[in-house]
């Protein structure tokens, strides 16, 4: 049995490779647990298996509630609040104004493509790091939460049918994970859409996970994604064999340069830019417009 002089130096062993880990992905904090944990196994600080996760997940709570680790290398993407927006008093409500008058505007940078693209991801997990790319080129992100329910898949089916409608091609670019569930997912909405809500021109391009990543990168197999209960895991074994990853094993790097890639790879990149220099100019004008209106009402 380890010496609790043993126990910590191995705590502190893991806690500077977590460390080391937060510095090398940096630019895409804050990560997930798994996406750490991955990171972790693929060094070969620990071993792929539940009790190396629960354990890291104890130890990195411990840790940021007692200041050893910074609580923004982490997020819960699982659990939401929802605030109440008020004003201590009108003053304060007539500053913020004045601070937010003409300050909101967006263009819309995707309005002249010829395609309408959205991004679908399997969970919320990773929806963070996904958003950021996705905004900054004005694509729209679902997070797919597994499989799609009736409802949220009519929802699309009206934006689909609403882009062909204006003469842009849909199309969807999904992520989710490589087991029998993820691979499973995009093949019943491309047949659901045709067959329950008359839609038969979109586009569906899975970006990943695929087979090929997993050996180009490495990717650690995920003990818990084959469930005997699964009644899509019998067909996945017989097609890929008994091997499954989590999208979240993909590093944060790759994944969102493979985010990136596959947006550029339908997006008109010319017609991209002329938005984004339409907008450039519309906020400068935007921003002359405010100064102007401040001094005339001598809010300055």
């Amino acid at each position: 049995m380890a010496t609790k002089a043993e126990l910590k130096d191995r705590r502190e062993a893991l806690l500077s490779a977590v460390r080391a880990v937060a510095e090398q992905y940096k630019r895409y904090l804050p990560l997930t647990l798994r996406q750490i944990y991955y990171q972790l196994v693929g060094a070969g600080v620990i071993e792929n298996d539940d009790n190396s996760y629960k354990n890291l997940s104890r130890l990195l709570s411990a840790a940021r509630t007692e200041g050893s680790l910074p609580w923004e290398v982490m997020e819960d993407r699982t659990r939401y609040t929802h605030a109440l927006q008020s004003d201590a008093c009108a003053d304060d409500f007539i500053s913020w104004q004045k601070k937010a008058f003409l300050t909101n505007y967006r263009r819309d940078l995707s309005q002249t493509q010829p395609k309408y693209l959205e991004v679908w991801i399997e969970k919320d997990a990773l929806s963070g790091l996904f958003k950021r790319v996705c905004e900054a080129w004005h694509v729209r992100l679902v997070v797919c939460k597994g499989f799609m329910s009736t409802s949220f898949l009519h929802e699309y089916a009206e934006r689909a049918r609403a882009a062909w409608n204006r003469e842009r091609d849909p199309v969807v670019i999904y992520f989710g994970d490589f087991d029998p569930s993820g691979m499973a997912m995009l093949e019943s909405y491309a047949d659901s859409l045709p067959e329950k809500h008359d839609v038969d021109y979109v586009v569906f391009y899975r970006a990943a996970l695929n087979p090929e990543d997993v050996a180009r990168y490495g990717l650690f197999h995920d003990p818990n994604a084959l469930k005997v209960s699964d009644s899509r895991a019998a067909h996945f074994v017989e097609r890929y064999g008994r091997y499954a990853v989590e999208l979240d094993a993909l590093p944060p790097d790759v994944l969102t340069q493979r985010i990136e890639e596959s947006i550029a790879k339908y997006m008109d990149i010319e017609r991209f830019g002329a938005e984004e220099a339409t907008y450039r100019a519309e906020l400068k004008r935007l921003s002359e417009l405010k100064e102007h209106v401040m001094k005339m009402f001598e809010l300055v």
